[in-house]
């Protein structure tokens, strides 16, 4: 899944960089290399984004049941509702 996160940032790095020069009313292929910085670095971010949501969920969920497994309310034989 981090393969598409990152092919998903490249594309709209591309897109957005399209975008500005057609408002811009330039060529769209203008200065090709400032289309690669823009891919590389929305590549970049929705690659880390992805991986640290994921290093979250996994952080949480660890949490979860470090807390459901220790004894909240003091009680052992039931839990309070």
């Amino acid at each position: 899944m981090s393969f598409i996160a990152g092919l998903t940032g490249c594309c709209i790095g591309l897109l957005t960089k399209l975008y500005s020069n057609s408002l811009r009313k330039l060529p769209y292929m203008r200065e090709p290399w400032e289309h690669l910085i823009y891919m590389g670095v929305g590549g970049f971010s929705f690659y880390y984004a992805k991986k640290f949501i994921d290093r979250e969920k996994n952080s949480l969920r660890t949490m979860l049941v470090d807390l459901d497994r220790e004894d909240v309310y003091g009680t052992q034989d039931k839990k309070i509702e």
